[in-house]
């Protein structure tokens, strides 16, 4: 599996000549082989603004990012499906854990009937430029375009003209799952129930990310939901595929390592700085987490 594991500002990007188009803010393709048509698996990805020569589609697989599109910020949770045109800005801020996929292609290289669902899947609702128009996959939608990614993925590993073909064929076939999302979605109304959970989880997290270093209670990430505490865990665990002490943990974990990283903090005071002030209790979750522990995690980095 392609997988790329990237967290960059835009100004760091312009340092991979692989990944910017030199003197641009142009992304390049991950994969070339002769399709215009390229997938890749991310996990951990923050990217400054940029934008790109052709159409990209991005899945939210776990966790979640903010996207900034169209003049707006929208956090995206597991599920979510958004289509970026060419020449357009945006960008990602990754809230951990984070994991997509996504599938560049140019829409020249589609039959006509496949470009036509392209355009009625990227036309916002209404004239407003900060309509995103975010699609929301449910489990077995997601499941069938994972799959189909995968295929891509594959595929694009050789340059026989039949994998070429089967490529082509996968992103049809996600086209047209994603029309019939976005028709059902048009027919029925986007639930503004679901909209308003989104936008609770997303002040929970806020806060968890503003109070990091210090005691964070159910109880209260539960009253700034204004639900009730057994429903709010339901809730966050739906928006984010993570229960909130577990999102927590992880998220203190990955914020420490930063800490280790960028400001070479021993692992006791990486641990303080995220509220965690037992250091057995810190190596523990850390190792759980992690999968080592914090001194030979640094060793690495050391290395």
């Amino acid at each position: 599996m392609d997988e790329f594991h990237i967290k960059r500002t835009l100004e760091k990007l312009q340092s991979e000549p692989w990944l910017l188009e030199k003197g641009t803010n142009y992304m390049r393709q991950f994969a070339h082989d002769g399709t215009g048509i390229s997938v890749s698996h991310w996990s951990h990805l923050s990217v400054g603004m940029h934008a790109h020569r052709y159409y990209e589609i991005s899945i939210i697989i776990s966790g979640g990012c903010v996207h900034t599109y169209r003049g707006s910020s929208v956090p995206l949770i597991p599920g979510d499906v958004f289509l970026v045109a060419p020449g357009e800005q945006h960008s990602y801020t990754a809230q951990l854990p984070v994991e997509l996929y996504v599938c560049q292609f140019f829409a020249e290289r589609l039959a006509d009937e496949i470009l036509q669902m392209l355009k009625s899947v990227n036309q916002p609702e209404d004239a407003s430029d900060a309509q995103q128009n975010v699609l929301h996959l449910d489990q077995e939608t997601m499941e069938e375009v994972v799959f189909l990614l995968e295929k891509m993925i594959r595929e694009q590993h050789g340059t026989a003209a039949d994998q070429r073909l089967v490529k082509k064929a996968c992103l049809e076939l996600i086209l047209v799952n994603l029309k019939r999302v976005h028709e059902k979605e048009s027919t029925q109304g986007s639930s503004l129930f679901a909209d308003e959970k989104r936008i609770r989880i997303q002040n929970t997290i806020d806060y968890i990310n503003a109070h990091l270093d210090e005691r964070v209670e159910l109880e209260a990430l539960a009253k700034i939901s204004c639900w009730s505490e057994g429903y709010f865990r339901a809730v966050f665990k739906e928006v984010t595929g993570f229960p909130p002490v577990e999102y927590l943990n992880r998220l203190r974990i990955v914020k420490a390592i930063e800490f280790m990283q960028r400001e070479n903090l021993p692992v006791s005071a990486a641990a303080m700085r995220v509220g965690i002030y037992d250091k057995a209790y810190f190596s523990r979750l850390f190792k759980k987490v992690i999968g080592c522990s914090p001194r030979e995690f640094r060793s690495g980095i050391v290395s």
